[in-house]
């Protein structure tokens, strides 16, 4: 649900400067277009719109004979391509400045499991008017027609497919409405075992839970996975015009980048189609990134997952402090991922020793030195920490939060929730709808419990937003929810989070109470409407 840094054992590993950061402000695509006057084709390298083959090693040409020319504006012809991301993606745009890549209003079919365009150590980076989608679902609706121990039997529906492999996600659905639904959802299952193929339009899926006989279910045969578009220690990326119908993973995905501007944005299936759901994952998702993020005009419906999801990673100490040195491990248990770490010059914020969630003593990092063997980073602060702060106190960078800002912006019918909004900056989310979200439509939180997200939220005005049928499988209460979540014996005295601000905004079918701000000081509530 949360950090695909799990899945891509981390990846990106390039950092960023992130200088332009006060100086990034969203553009229009015309002003944009002017920043690339040098155009090439793909057609020049062989990709042909709409003649049913393989334009993958084509277009990998095009981006790598181009990628170093700043500048340079790389054209698509109109029309459908179809591509294989073999080798986890399509074409990688690697350490560029000032590449856009311009579809025309043309389609990008995917074969097969992978990323289409990751970004990754690169700046001043464009990418508009493109399609996504897929040739084979990454996910089927069955009919349960038998229930067994450990597996069950499932009727494909029309217009699905058999993948030969292990089913990771089992929510159920309602085909009257085209929506999921309450009753079954089992998540991130760690099976290996593939589904079976039994003949006649039945398959086998092995699973921990058995949905009973006769309900409709979706069969996610992934979950987490590549982002169609992906971010690794980049910086002034632009996304203009991009429609994501299918893909197994995330949408948009950024980690350890900075000064980002998605405008008209769509997550959702192709319209005049019934599909059950859209991509697989989260709709977009910004870990651990800097500067400024803009979401603007932008729609995320009937995904996998969280339509937005915006926070860094705690790390906690891995012992007590000694002088100016401290020892510091990965937060979120079995992984790590020192390229997320704080850099030299960063300041990393200790939480309280009453409150581990609330930052408290403030260091800066004269240098850091990394343990690959026995997974921890050392840090040499610029001034000692008192002696007694206890070994797990969790660690976080304030230059990881980022400046937010989403307008005009809709999440509706997707599994979990709308926005999730950790940044200690500041964030303003204005005029925007949320409608049949299954959980919360905005959840603002922190944890040292399970996923170690961070930390906390400050300065978060919500205005003129409206917000109808939330928590439809009624795990929840809110609305707007802020909550700060402990492991067991963890210290939490007083608030986490500080200046929420929620104004003139409606809740039409959200309970009674649908602003429940939890773990929060100063608070401001005025002209609200419950419906």
């Amino acid at each position: 649900m949360r950090n695909i840094s799990v899945f891509f054992a981390c990846l990106f590993f390039i950092e960023s400067s992130l200088c332009a950061a006060d100086g990034f402000a969203p553009k229009t695509l015309s002003e944009t277009l002017s920043e690339y006057p040098h155009t090439v084709s793909v057609r020049d390298y062989g990709a042909i719109p709409d003649d049913g083959k393989d334009d993958t090693d084509a277009i990998r040409r095009a981006i790598a004979d181009n990628q170093k020319k700043k500048g340079t504006r790389i054209l698509f012809d109109k029309g459908v391509y179809h591509v294989d991301p073999r080798g986890g993606f399509v074409a990688e745009i690697l350490g560029s400045d000032g590449l856009m890549l311009d579809g025309g209003g043309s389609t990008i079919v995917s074969k097969s499991r992978g990323g289409i365009f990751p970004i990754t150590g690169s700046k001043n980076i464009s990418i508009a008017n493109f399609t996504f989608d897929t040739n084979t679902l990454p996910f089927a609706v069955v009919k349960v027609v038998a229930a067994g121990q450990g597996s069950f039997d499932g009727e494909i529906q029309k217009g699905y497919e058999y993948r030969k492999s292990p089913v990771r996600a089992i929510n159920a659905y309602d085909p009257s409405n085209n929506a999921l639904a309450k009753g079954f959802d089992l998540y991130q299952l760690q099976s290996d075992k593939p589904a079976e193929d039994l003949g006649g339009g039945k398959i086998r899926v092995y699973a921990d839970r058995i949905p009973p006989v006769g309900m409709y279910v979706v069969l996610r045969y992934e979950v987490y996975g590549e982002g169609v578009v992906s971010m690794g220690g980049s910086e002034n990326v632009r996304l203009y015009n991009l429609n994501l119908y299918s893909h197994a993973g995330m949408g948009i995905y950024a980690e350890n980048s900075g000064n980002i501007l998605l405008d008209n944005v769509y997550v959702g299936i192709p319209e005049g189609t019934s599909r059950a759901m859209s991509i697989t994952a989260d709709a977009t998702h910004f870990n651990v990134c800097r500067g400024k993020l803009f979401i603007l005009n932008s729609s995320f419906l009937r995904m996998g997952d969280d339509a937005m999801n915006v926070h860094q990673m705690y790390w906690v100490l891995a012992e007590r402090p000694k002088g100016e040195s401290v020892k510091i491990a990965f937060g979120r248990k079995g992984i790590f991922c020192p390229h997320l770490a704080p850099r030299e010059g960063d300041t990393v914020e200790f939480g309280a020793q009453d409150n581990w969630l609330r930052p408290e003593e403030t260091r800066k990092v004269v240098s850091r030195k990394t343990d690959n063997k026995n997974k921890i980073v050392e840090l040499v602060l610029d001034e000692a920490m008192p002696e007694d702060t206890a070994a797990g106190t969790p660690v976080s960078i304030r230059e990881a939060n980022v400046d937010l800002v989403v307008k005009n912006c809709k999440s509706y019918a997707n599994r979990a929730r709308g926005f999730l909004i950790q940044t200690r900056k500041s964030a303003l989310i204005e005029g925007c709808v949320f409608k049949d979200n299954t959980m919360m439509p905005i959840l603002i939180e922190n944890d040292n419990n399970y996923w170690f997200e961070g930390a906390g939220t400050s300065n978060l005005t919500i205005r003129n937003c409206r917000f109808i049928n939330a928590n439809t499988w009624k795990l929840s209460s809110a609305a707007i929810c802020a909550r700060a979540t402990v492991s067991g014996g963890t210290p939490k005295v007083g608030g986490v989070h500080d200046n929420i601000s929620v104004e003139n905004c409606s809740f039409e079918n959200c309970g009674a109470d649908p602003i429940v701000l939890m773990d929060t000081e100063d608070v401001n509530l005025s002209g609200n409407k419950i419906n």
